[in-house]
């Protein structure tokens, strides 16, 4: 419901007292809008997690399944993130202070065994943790987040749009093969600005092995119906 809050000003030289209305402008607290992180597919759970998800029995055309899927998945994502991947930035902040530290050490005892081997478990980890770190950044950089509805269906349906062209105009309407979709998904950049739902191709890429036939039976669906 819309507030507000009144005041009254001085009369002045009038014999009536001024009375001002002020209506409070109240911001709605927004959810953070779902994006979904190609690091994510590193962690060992990453599928378990995603099959899990898609398991869930959704009634309706394979398209309105796949949607619904999808959006019930994101919660699940986002506690993967929350959990394993929130601080990546920072770890890999703390891992590079880690070796630099460990290095100096090294520079007044070079044959400290025991620090050797420290600095190669700190230095492989530091490796680890800062591609990660930069994978991070990188998809971030390039990604323009849009947020809309969660039917996107861009990245399944570009190749059918162009096919769909060039068929109709040599009157060979037929629909596109399941090779062809997953060649079509596979040769997109995963650094691809996402959809309006989140999800960037580089989910269905890392994810096929759980959605891709669902995936795959939308767009022939979809290439035969319209």
């Amino acid at each position: 419901m819309q507030q507000y809050k009144t005041h009254a000003l001085p009369e002045g030289v009038s014999d009536h007292c001024p009375f001002v209305v002020e209506m409070i402008q109240t911001q709605e607290k927004k959810g953070k809008a779902f994006r979904y992180c190609n690091m994510w597919s590193k962690h060992p759970d990453f599928l378990h997690i995603v099959a899990e998800g898609w398991a869930m029995q959704v009634e309706g055309c394979k398209i309105y399944q796949v949607v619904k899927r999808l959006k019930a998945l994101k919660q699940k994502l986002r506690i993967l993130h929350k959990r394993n991947f929130s601080y990546v930035i920072n770890e890999a902040n703390k891992d590079r202070e880690e070796v630099y530290k460990l290095q100096a050490m090294l520079q007044q005892t070079p044959l400290d065994q025991n620090l050797q081997q420290q600095e190669k478990y700190a230095r492989d980890k530091f490796m680890e943790s800062s591609l990660m770190a930069e994978n991070f950044l990188m998809q971030r950089s390039k990604a323009t987040w849009i947020r809309l509805r969660d039917d996107n269906t861009k990245y399944f349906f570009s190749i059918i749009k162009q096919r769909r062209l060039v068929q109709s105009q040599l009157g060979l309407i037929k629909g596109v093969t399941a090779q062809e979709i997953k060649k079509a998904m596979f040769s997109i950049n995963v650094n691809k600005s996402p959809g309006p739902d989140g999800y960037g191709v580089g989910f269905y890429r890392d994810a096929w092995k759980v959605v891709g036939k669902d995936i795959t039976d939308v767009v022939i669906e979809f290439s035969s119906n319209g």
